[in-house]
């Protein structure tokens, strides 16, 4: 018999974390940023040759056979995303010389949460015209695991770190409305153990496994519920990389079927502390419902890594979808995201955070090192501070500077369409009113001690469509702004 048992602490305000962190692998004090990654080593290859270039201590990447491919999912014997991230972190290291260390981050999916219910479903066996999936996931995901623990020696005991699953437990949690559940997760049942026996089948047919681990009796079930199916993911990598490092990724909008309009809500309306800490029981309850990072679950993760839709959000792709929709963070806002997030670290023993896909446009000023006219975003300025912002951001791009919301008392909960007012709009209360002058927020001052006091140990900028420390292509580079950013403020 399965038997969760847990205690919540529940709290409104922002913890106060002690800077530290006991992810293997990873600094002890500090936090650490790192670029997203092409994975290759080819040379003259923009990204690589860039990387060079920007010195850097985490690369990451998403795996193949561990990726959102839920609808053409095919057994992945030699994870090569997995074995390039390895080898450049490696050639890195070389190019940089000393002692340098560069940690490469993996990427992996066993459930297609970023493309909705539906491949959620297909990826936990829900699905009859999917009828491989769930134990293909569970093979690539060993083969993953094998390739990454094969790459430990005495100057690596910790050869990778893997993220786990974007968008799925934000997804299970957001869909499941008391009118509505796509996916039940409290009641569904999936064939974990009759997976688990076909994925080490077929590894031993192949070649890649002597024997077969014996599976605890807690995972043994063809019934098993969500929360024992994350479990025996956990168990998996514990057992088949046990020198490496991973984290479960949880989103901001989890929880609540309006996505981020909360976090706006919360931010711009009185009554702030109560939306916060009404968000911060109902994840904390939703993520000790499923035993993933309870203390007395033998296989926890290392840490929790929250995102921030990767989109810069001004980037051309998305036709002016950027800043609707509640993408688009002032200050305000950003006091509440790392808010929520020191909350859910406290909850559960001060777990260390990485931020994930946090975007890494910026506000352009008129002669910015940036080139472009068409990625701007807010998360560099609201962490580091940039002083360069004039007050009310006079000097900032007009691009910028005149757009106006569609709905901004829909997706903001503000009155007025206007980005300018928005973006120089104070906090109500909390450290985050540091830095505004006359009620006017003025971008100046660095929050790098909130993002400390919550426990945060990364930040993985970027991602595959947007500004990171390296753009994964020229037209997605910054050239080198962010980087000279970090460099400049002793974050590298």
């Amino acid at each position: 018999m399965y038997v969760l048992v847990f205690t919540v602490l529940f709290i409104t305000t922002a913890a106060i974390g002690s800077g530290n962190n006991n992810v293997p692998g990873w600094a002890n004090s500090g936090i650490t940023s790192g670029s997203v990654s092409s994975a290759s080593t080819g040379a003259g290859e923009f990204n690589f040759e860039q990387l060079k270039k920007r010195p850097v201590k985490a690369v990451f990447t998403y795996a193949a056979g561990g990726g959102n491919d839920s609808y053409n999912l095919q057994k992945v014997s030699k994870p090569f995303k997995t074995i390039n991230l390895i080898e450049q972190s490696r050639q890195l290291e070389a190019a940089y010389g000393g002692d340098s260390r560069v940690m490469p981050v993996i990427v992996i999916y066993t459930a297609g949460g970023s493309s909705g219910a539906d491949a959620i479903a297909i990826d936990l066996g829900q699905n009859t015209d999917y009828p491989n999936n769930l134990w293909q996931r569970f093979y690539n995901l060993c083969r993953i695991a094998q390739v990454a623990e094969s790459r430990k020696d005495d100057t690596h005991p910790v050869p990778a770190t893997f993220i786990l699953n974007p968008d799925l437990l934000g997804e299970v949690h957001k869909s499941c409305q008391p009118q509505y559940c796509p996916i039940a997760y409290k009641s569904i049942k999936i064939t974990v153990a009759s997976a688990l026996k076909k994925a080490f089948e077929e590894l031993h047919r192949d070649g890649f496994l002597t024997s077969a681990p014996e599976i605890p009796e807690s995972l043994a079930t063809d019934e098993a519920n969500f929360g024992l199916y994350l479990n025996a993911i956990n168990w998996l990598l514990r057992t088949l990389a046990p020198d490496v490092a991973f984290g479960w990724q949880d989103n901001i909008w989890a929880g609540d079927p309006l996505a981020h309009s909360w976090l706006h809500k919360a931010a711009a309306e009185a009554g702030s502390e109560d939306i916060l800490k009404h968000h911060i029981e109902i994840e904390t309850g939703f993520l000790s419902s499923l035993n993933i990072y309870n203390s007395n679950n033998p296989w926890r993760p290392h840490f929790i890594a929250f995102d921030k839709w990767e989109r810069d959000c001004w980037d051309p792709g998305l036709e002016g979808a950027g800043i609707n929709n509640g993408y688009l963070y002032n200050a305000p806002a950003w006091h509440i995201y790392f808010s929520f997030i020191s909350g859910i670290s406290h909850n559960f023993n001060q777990l260390p955070v990485m931020l994930f896909q946090i975007p890494g446009g910026h506000l352009q000023i008129t002669g910015d090192t940036d080139p472009r006219t068409d990625h701007g975003s807010t998360a560099p300025d609201y962490i580091l501070g940039d002083s360069k912002l004039q007050l009310e951001l006079a000097n900032v791009q007009q691009y910028i500077l005149a757009s106006k919301f569609t709905n901004p008392q829909h997706d903001y909960y503000v009155s007025s369409p206007a980005v300018q007012q928005y973006l120089i709009t104070c906090p109500q209360s909390g450290s985050g009113k540091d830095g505004c002058i006359d009620g006017v927020y003025n971008w100046h001052q660095s929050h790098w001690q909130q993002l400390l006091d919550s426990n945060v140990f990364a930040i993985m900028w970027g991602g595959g469509s947007t500004t990171s420390i390296v753009g994964l292509s020229q037209n997605l580079d910054d050239s080198g702004w962010l980087y000279q950013r970090l460099q400049a403020a002793g974050r590298l």
